[in-house]
C-alpha cells in the first residue's frame, strides 16, 4: 500500500523523467550469508547464486499474485557456478510449475542434453534458429 501511493504521488514526475523514483530498483538490499555480508564476504558463486534466487522468488511472487508467471531472461546464469551448482538450478529451471524462462548461455554444454523439457535455439551470424525443441530426446 506504501509503495503504491509512493508510486501514484510521484507519477507525473516519472512519466515526464522517464523513470521511476520509487520501488524496490531503489531499495540497497543487504543479504548476509552466517551472518557476514554476502557482497563482501562471499564468493562469485555464491553470489550468482542468491542473484538468480532472488530473480527466481521475484518471478514466483508475482504469478502467485496475477495467476501468470511473468518471463524470466537470465543471461550467462552459471558463470562463476561450479558444475554442480549450476546443475541444481538448471533443474529448477527444467521442473514443473517453473514459468517461462530463457537462459542465454555462451556453450551449449552450458546445457546438457539430459535436460529434454527445455527448448533450445542458436544465435548464429545475429539469426534465432530452433536447435532442440522442448521433449526432444
Amino acid at each position: 500500500a506504501a509503495l503504491a501511493r509512493a508510486l501514484e504521488a510521484q507519477r507525473s514526475i516519472d512519466l515526464r523523467r522517464g523513470l521511476t523514483h520509487a520501488g524496490p530498483h531503489r531499495d540497497d538490499l543487504e543479504l548476509t550469508l552466517d551472518g557476514r555480508e554476502l557482497r563482501t564476504f562471499g564468493s562469485a558463486g555464491q553470489q550468482r547464486t542468491a542473484a538468480i534466487a532472488l530473480r527466481v522468488l521475484e518471478q514466483e511472487t508475482l504469478r502467485q499474485e496475477r495467476d501468470n508467471a511473468p518471463l524470466l531472461l537470465l543471461d550467462d546464469p552459471f558463470a562463476e557456478l561450479d558444475a554442480r551448482r549450476s546443475a541444481r538450478i538448471l533443474e529448477l529451471f527444467a521442473g514443473e510449475g517453473a514459468g517461462q524462462t530463457i537462459l542465454a548461455v555462451p556453450r551449449e554444454s552450458d546445457i546438457p542434453p539430459s535436460l529434454t523439457r527445455l527448448a533450445r535455439w542458436r544465435v548464429e551470424h545475429g539469426a534465432l534458429t530452433p536447435w532442440i525443441r522442448a521433449g526432444a530426446a
